[in-house]
């Protein structure tokens, strides 16, 4: 896939501090961008929106899914470009599964055409990244803070997508067992 976004890095970042970033390994790059651009953004539950990204990237050892689990809504949520991981010089492999982990609700309107796609991509980070986000997102603690019409609608959205994603990484023998963490 091939994006051309623009820059939007200029918002968050003067360019002392961009080269000060692009210094840094890719987990600490990734978590700088995080913890700027969602450092005062709350979720749906009330809680910071960072803890989400931290969360999901500690489910994982491989730096790369640490890494794409901190980076993967931040293109969808509108904050930064593709252009812009890359001028941050985050690997391609990384940046193609930020890509895969996009939805672009002009292309996949329905939820489960998305978790088609990521499927499909066969690319197992952001299968895994995909399936740890939608574990969290899941989680009783999180889920029965919302409000009892959207807490029904996303869970039976989990509970229809998370199985086809469990089922994949365990016919790619990738499937390993979450435990829960507490939101916070």
């Amino acid at each position: 896939m091939q994006y051309n976004c623009g820059f939007k890095i200029n918002f968050y970042f003067n360019n002392h501090e961009i080269i000060k970033i692009k210094k840094l390994p890719d987990y600490y790059r990734a978590l700088a961008l995080v913890g700027r651009i969602y450092k005062n953004k709350i979720d749906l539950s009330g809680n910071p929106m960072v803890g989400h990204f931290i969360r999901i990237s500690d489910f994982f050892k491989d730096e790369d899914c640490k890494v794409i689990g901190l980076l993967h809504d931040i293109v969808e949520d509108g904050f930064l470009t593709f252009d812009d991981l890359l001028f941050l010089e985050f690997t391609e492999e990384i940046v193609d599964a930020v890509i895969i982990l996009t939805r672009d609700k002009k292309v996949f309107s329905e939820y489960e055409d998305y978790i088609s796609n990521i499927i499909e991509s066969e690319n197992i980070k952001a299968i895994k990244v995909k399936y740890a986000d939608m574990f969290d997102n899941s989680s009783p603690q999180r889920i029965n803070s919302l409000e009892p019409s959207l807490r029904n609608r996303l869970a039976k959205k989990y509970e229809t997508q998370l199985p086809r994603l469990e089922e994949k990484l365990k016919e790619l023998n990738e499937y390993e067992k979450l435990e829960r963490k507490l939101a916070c």
